[in-house]
This record gives structure tokens, sequence and C-alpha cells, in this order.
């Protein structure tokens, strides 16, 4: 089985909101996790190709940057 995805932990779910909203606006395909009962603060993230991968890497810094 092979896997295009990334299951994240943001520490806390407001930020966890905060990211998945970031991403979104970047076109980045991402599930929300934040409020999940059994996983509180986690984003499962699709990368399909390594574009995809250093879009998101890009995407992730400017958010950080951000903070």
């Amino acid at each position: 089985s092979v896997t295009n995805f990334l299951l994240t932990r943001w520490g806390d779910p407001a930020t966890a909101q905060g990211v998945y909203d970031w991403l979104e606006t970047q076109g980045m395909v991402v599930r929300n996790f934040s409020h999940h009962r059994l996983i509180p603060g986690h984003l499962r993230i699709t990368v399909r190709a390594a574009a995809e991968n250093a879009h998101l890497l890009a995407a992730l810094a400017t958010w950080r940057a951000a903070q």
C-alpha cells in the first residue's frame, strides 16, 4: 500500500485550525481533524508529487514566519 498524505500534529486545536485555514487558501488538499475527539490538533495533508511537497513546505514556512 502506498500513501500520499501526512498526518500532522499541531499541538492544539486552535493552531491546527489556523494552519488548515492557511493551507486551504494556498490550494492544498487538507482534511481537518483539529477538533476530532480522538486526534485533536491534527491535520491530514495530501501530497502527491515532489512539486506539491515543495509547495507545502513553502506555504508552511510563510505561515510560520507570520506567527
